[in-house]
C-alpha cells in the first residue's frame, strides 16, 4: 500500500498537529518506509514504527530535571534498520508506504 501525503508547500501550517496525529497513528499499527527531506536538504528513506512489539524496552530512569517541551512539527520514531530513536518533521514528509511484513527490513 503507497500512501502519498500532501507536499510541504501544499501543507497549511495549521494542519501540522493533525498530520501528526495521523502518521503516529499509522505507524502505531504499521512498519513504514518514511521517505522525507532532511535539514540539510537531502532525501532520507528510513523504515520505522511506533509498533509497541517492535519498541526497545522502556528502561526507568530518574526523574528529568526539566520537562522537554513536545514539539508539534517532529514526530520520534523507532528505527528498524540503526535500531535507534529518529525523528522527522512532519511537514518534510514526501511519501509513507506502509509495509506488509517486517522481515529486518535490511536494505541490499
Amino acid at each position: 500500500m503507497n500512501m502519498k501525503l500532501a507536499q510541504p508547500e501544499t501543507l497549511n501550517m495549521g494542519d501540522i498537529p493533525s498530520l501528526k496525529v495521523l502518521q503516529k497513528q499509522i505507524l502505531k499499527q504499521h512498519v513504514a518506509e518514511v521517505t522525507f527531506m532532511k535539514a540539510d536538504g537531502s532525501e532520507r528513506v528510513m523504515f520505522c514504527t511506533l509498533k509497541p512489539n517492535l519498541l526497545p524496552d522502556v528502561v526507568e530512569e530518574k526523574e528529568p530535571k526539566y520537562k522537554k517541551k513536545e514539539n508539534d512539527n517532529v514526530l520520534p520514531v523507532w528505527d528498524l534498520e540503526k535500531n535507534a530513536w529518529r525523528s522527522f518533521r512532519v511537514d518534510s514528509v514526501k511519501s509513507m508506504e506502509l509495509c506488509e511484513e517486517y522481515d529486518g527490513y535490511k536494505r541490499q
